[in-house]
């Protein structure tokens, strides 16, 4: 689904290609170390037992956006065992996806882009918020900690550790948008990650955050992936996916997590049959999740196949109307913008209403600039030139604004090769 760094990779279409490039290089460069879209656990291991099976219970209701009641089984998790970091590390984790959620973090789309960006603005996130997770992933570290003082071989105080580190270090590149400093953070993590292995040379679990970074490190610029390399963390490109095989197949507690990793990491490679594998896994285990039915229609978009995607948002649409809890900014324009896009490949009349509802539907700026790019081609379609170069200036601008430089560069193309007034492409698509 996206390049190895730099501009994204284009992926072959039909006539028309609304699925490229379908996220702003911003979002990538400041979402990259995260790889996960709604990875929750980085899971407990090892057992505490009730603490351990009420932070399961809290995690499985989490993946069906149930934030509210996993918080609860968290808390009631953490005052049966108050020295287990298991469920503390959990609150942490929920709360940073209620944070990623509230800015705008939602589908694949973005994770792509340029892997290379130190330092991203992000939306400002709520106060309450990012004092929970902090305050809950610094008292995980320190609960960790005193269990490796106690039992240093213990791979699961081992993997606590690690976890709570590289959660933290996940905070910092994403909600802070500090890419960089996430990677220098997470070398902690990763080491520890190694030594959990050295205890347990099969330990999944471990796997999950070791994959990652070696992927995630192996698409980083070339001077970059040398000071990680030197700093102890190599990129490994098919080593990192298959460790991350690993940690997805069951009975593993991090199956989710490496589900969706890898249906983002395949969707990067160009790889869509294995990131559509990982995908329906995702649904059957998590039919009430509905940011996943998103995405399986934004994927059905990339894979250049509009009607699944014109169908598979109106059948989530009819099931989620609202869309209240969790909050995702601009969620419901990212809906409607999809079958519009869709719909304008189908020829279908409802495609304008579609896109005037996503710009009316508070979209964030990189959708906003899709839009108009979509209305674009329908103006075009319909020879009316002077619409189209209204269209086609408004995608420019937001495109800009969003730091969606895929979109801007269509944008000039589209004009560039605009065809005489009352003329269609062969099948009436643009």
């Amino acid at each position: 689904m996206i390049p190895t760094s730099g501009a994204p990779r284009p992926i072959a279409a039909r006539a028309r290609k609304p699925g490229l490039d379908l996220t702003p290089a911003k979002a990538g460069r400041a979402s990259l170390i995260l790889l996960g879209l709604l990875t929750l656990a980085l899971s407990s291991a090892e057992a505490s037992t009730r603490s351990r099976a009420l932070t399961r219970q809290g995690y499985s209701e989490a993946y069906e956006l149930n934030f509210p009641e996993s918080t609860a089984i968290f808390a009631e998790a953490r005052r049966a065992d108050p020295a287990d970091p298991a469920p503390v590390r959990a609150i942490a984790a929920v709360t940073w996806m209620q944070i990623l959620f509230a800015q705008g973090v939602a589908t694949f789309e973005a994770f792509q882009g340029d892997a290379s960006g130190d330092s991203v603005q992000r939306p400002t996130a709520d106060h309450s918020l990012t004092t929970r997770f902090l305050t809950s992933a610094q008292e995980a570290i320190r609960l960790a900690e005193q269990q490796v003082a106690a039992t240093p071989a213990d791979a699961d105080a081992l993997y606590q550790l690690g976890a709570g580190t590289g959660l933290l270090a996940l905070y910092r590149a994403t909600v802070e948008g500090r890419t960089w400093a996430g990677f220098v953070e997470g070398r902690r993590a990763v080491r520890l990650m190694e030594r959990v292995r050295q205890h347990q040379k099969d330990h999944r679990e471990a796997a999950l955050i070791l994959g990652m970074y070696r992927y995630a490190v192996s698409i980083l610029s070339w001077p970059k992936r040398m000071l990680a390399s030197a700093a102890g963390m190599p990129g490994d490109r098919s080593g990192g996916i298959a460790l991350l095989e690993s940690a997805a197949a069951l009975p593993a507690e991090t199956a989710t997590d490496a589900s969706l990793l890898l249906f983002i990491v395949y969707n990067r490679e160009g790889r869509h049959a294995e990131a559509l594998r990982h995908l329906r896994q995702l649904r059957e285990r998590h039919p009430g999740n509905r940011l996943l039915v998103l995405n399986a229609a934004a994927m059905a978009l990339v894979t250049s196949d509009p009607a699944a995607a014109a169908d598979t948002i109106t059948t989530g649409l009819a099931a989620q109307p609202n869309f209240h809890e969790p909050r995702v900014l601009g969620e419901r324009a990212m809906w409607y913008y999809i079958r519009g896009a869709a719909r304008v490949t189908l020829n279908d009349v409802r495609a304008a209403d579609d896109l005037r509802q996503a710009l009316v539907s508070g979209p964030r700026d990189w959708i906003r600039a899709r839009t108009h790019l979509e209305l674009a081609r329908l103006a075009l379609l319909s020879g009316d030139q002077r619409q189209a170069k209204l269209e086609l200036e408004a995608a420019e601008r937001y495109g800009r604004l969003g730091a969606d430089n895929g979109t801007v560069e269509r944008a000039k193309q589209l004009w560039r090769e605009r065809l005489p007034a009352g003329r269609t492409l062969r099948g009436g698509a643009l």
